[in-house]
């Protein structure tokens, strides 16, 4: 899985980074540490510099601040503006996929299953997803989408595992950047619902605005944005 690999191996390298007291200047390091792994590790890649900027702009309402809201807010609202411009069936799909993080938060008695239920949803879809025949240079919107889900559910998950459920910093494991309690956020799963709305943001925004013709492109700039937004929430939070 490609676009997940690539997102995961971004978490990462944001998460290796030290980050300054001033989230002023932690913005500039996740942009600059957003860009450098695009370029220093995926072969000189850079990021729209409409997304890039709008991208930015977004982490505070997004990120700083999470409302479960804000995010569906984003990410429907894409979604619905991008609907009208692909195929039949991607719209589809795109329209299922809102449902992936219906749930009430408040209801939750175990992280877990809050991870195995956004999984299995996606993971559902994606099955629908490549049973289908696509063209070239369609699908990649909501392809993109759930495996962004996917593979952000999975990081986070193991995240939450390897910290001792969030509350400590395993040596071996995560690396000094990321805010080491984020309990509450791991049950609203915000983290990896702030991942999909950055994708679909950045993606929508990539294709509707820049007009990038190709889908390495779009998937590029819907990762990069996916990044930046939950990278950001496990600074801040």
């Amino acid at each position: 899985m490609i676009i997940g690999n690539m997102h995961n191996n971004g978490l990462r390298y944001l998460d290796s980074i030290n980050y300054s007291p001033s989230i002023t200047t932690q913005i500039t390091q996740l942009t600059n540490g957003v860009d450098s792994f695009f370029y220093n590790r995926q072969g000189h890649m850079t990021l729209s510099s409409t997304t890039k900027g709008y991208s930015t702009d977004l982490l505070t309402s997004i990120s700083t601040n999470f409302i479960k809201n804000t995010a569906d807010s984003v990410t429907s609202s894409w979604v619905n503006q991008i609907i009208p411009t692909v195929t039949v069936n991607e719209g589809n799909l795109l329209t299922s996929s809102l449902n992936i993080f219906s749930f009430d938060s408040t209801q939750v008695t175990s992280i877990d299953s809050s991870f195995a239920t956004v999984l299995s949803r996606a993971n559902a879809l994606l099955t629908t997803y490549n049973g289908m025949t696509w063209q070239s240079n369609n699908g990649d919107a909501i392809g993109g989408y759930l495996r962004i889900v996917i593979s952000s559910t999975t990081y986070w998950k193991n995240y939450y595992d390897s910290t001792g459920q969030g509350n400590v910093q395993n040596a071996g494991g995560p690396g000094p950047g990321f805010v080491k309690t984020l309990v509450s956020w791991f049950k609203k799963l915000a983290l990896p619902e702030a991942d999909a709305a950055g994708y679909i943001f950045g993606w929508g925004k990539s294709w509707l605005w820049d007009q990038k013709p190709t889908a390495t492109e779009r998937i590029k700039d819907g990762v990069g944005s996916a990044i930046k937004l939950s990278g950001f929430g496990a600074i801040t939070q």
